[in-house]
């Protein structure tokens, strides 16, 4: 572990107060407005190496959420503690073996969050016990497999699990979590090809957790089933779970997020379509199963996906991220469709986006958004009048 020099990284762009309108609130010509919300310009965070991964949460308990990122190239989790006032510390590092996936969860018997890590470098997953000030135990690790992606935990009926995909035999890996943070003995489920994100929701109203990921690989004839595609593998009664129900997207499916954007109540996804340049939306039916709603043009080859509300108005926004250097922002309307896309100003300078993540880091009642490029985090501060 290597400490924080106790240090602050850029503070967040102070503006003058006093304006009725988002256009009004800064001189600086960056700004980005939506209605009477928007972004100031992008502060960013330098971290070097190749960041693969974000998770956002508080590690400290005291109200803020932290950032902590996956450096493939440096081989160790950056850990940037919220200061609060729109500051964060200079990053602490905690060694880990080729980071690929990073994610954040209650896994042991206390209160505080832990880091939950998948490694490439030695293919195993990692748990960093948090020890409630942004500070971890030794790490307990789990021989898992190689190709690690979409890794994600959840709680459910007082029972821990966490689930990540492997490239290597295409499955789903799901682990119990042990009383004392540590993984039990895993379950795997054939996917039938590689997947690429998981997500965790309840998707056929029955209040059990179901795992829905993309498919990625391209379908080469008619027969192909787990290609271009999104699965779900719906919770069963004994904690298991069934083979993947397959819903054909078309184009390169990556990043998915899960919500409930129309009034029927069953939840619903957002994939992003890298390919054809749009997000699609798949509306849920009762059995579980899904269909394509709706289509949005956006960034070029989106890949990454938040949703959270940026102007105030209780329907959740969409942030889009590219695999190149794009972010765009498209507003959400009543009844779970969006307005058109909006770009932003981040990672015009530098290239992949790797993560996205929103939450109102300085807790001045409006959400934020931190960027995860190959090379550090960029936060968008949000700012309303």
């Amino acid at each position: 572990m290597l400490a924080s020099d106790g240090g602050t990284l850029a503070a967040k762009p102070s503006c003058p107060g006093g304006s009725t309108s988002c256009q009004g609130a800064c001189s600086d010509g960056g700004i980005v407005c939506l209605g009477n919300c928007g972004f100031l310009p992008p502060v960013r965070y330098p971290l070097g190496g190749e960041q693969a991964d974000l998770a956002v949460g508080d590690l400290q308990g005291d109200g803020t959420d932290d950032l902590v990122t996956a450096d493939t190239q440096g081989h160790v989790l950056h850990v940037l503690l919220n200061r609060g006032r729109g500051l964060f510390q200079t990053p602490s590092q905690w060694r880990a073996s080729t980071p690929s996936s990073v994610a954040l969860a209650r896994l042991d018997a206390n209160a505080s969050l832990d880091v939950l890590v998948a490694n490439s470098g030695s293919s195993s997953l990692g748990v960093y016990r948090g020890r409630g000030n942004g500070s971890f135990e030794p790490s307990i690790t789990a021989s898992s497999g190689s190709s690690l992606r979409g890794l994600v935990a959840w709680e459910s009926n007082g029972s821990r699990h966490v689930a990540v995909t492997r490239g290597d035999t295409n499955e789903v890996s799901v682990y119990p979590v042990n009383g004392d943070g540590s993984l039990g003995t895993v379950a795997s489920y054939k996917a039938l090809s590689s997947l690429h994100d998981l997500v965790v929701a309840d998707f056929n109203g029955d209040e059990r957790p179901d795992i829905a990921g993309t498919y990625v690989n391209t379908c080469l004839s008619d027969a192909d089933v787990a290609c271009q595609a999104v699965g779900v593998f719906l919770g069963k009664s004994d904690g298991t779970f069934e083979p993947p129900r397959i819903t054909p997207t078309g184009g390169t499916p990556l990043g998915l997020v899960a919500a409930r954007l129309d009034p029927d109540a069953l939840m619903d996804l957002i994939v992003a379509d890298s390919h054809r340049h749009q997000v699609l939306v798949l509306s849920g039916r009762a059995d579980g199963s899904f269909f394509v709603q709706a289509s949005y043009p956006t960034v070029r080859s989106p890949a990454r996906l938040a949703l959270v509300d940026i102007n105030r108005d209780t329907v959740p926004d969409l942030v889009v991220g590219s695999l190149g250097n794009e972010v765009g922002v498209m507003l959400g309307q009543p009844g779970g469709s969006f307005a058109a896309h909006v770009p932003l100003t981040a990672s015009t300078q530098e290239a992949g986006i790797r993560a996205l993540a929103a939450s109102d880091f300085d807790k001045d009642g409006i959400n934020d958004v931190a960027v995860l490029t190959s090379s550090g985090v960029q936060m968008l501060w949000g700012i309303c009048r």
